[in-house]
């Protein structure tokens, strides 16, 4: 019994660690898009639903709602600009 248990909880950590690696690797390709204005690479980052939305905190402390539409179709002035980014702290819980 305390070696399926054993076996239970590596296969569990493993499966966390499978998916925390995918998430990061998703939000890694969504920021390079981002920053490159490539659309439909971001888009490819999205599954949205008639519900989603996305609540972001600007560095004015400023919040605004994302809309679907916004999600689906961001205006070229908000993409892209090359700038550098690090993604980090991913905190799963």
């Amino acid at each position: 019994m305390i070696l399926f248990a054993l076996l239970l909880v590596a296969v569990v950590v493993n499966a966390q660690t499978a998916d925390e690696t995918a998430i990061k690797a998703v939000c890694e390709a969504e920021t390079k898009a981002w920053t490159a204005g490539d659309k439909a690479a971001h888009a490819a980052c999205w599954k949205l639903e008639s519900y989603s939305r996305t609540y972001v905190t600007l560095a004015d402390g400023t919040d605004i709602v994302v809309t679907l539409e916004q999600m689906k179709n961001p205006s070229a002035e908000v993409m892209g600009g090359g700038a550098t980014f690090e993604n980090s702290n991913y905190i799963f819980g």
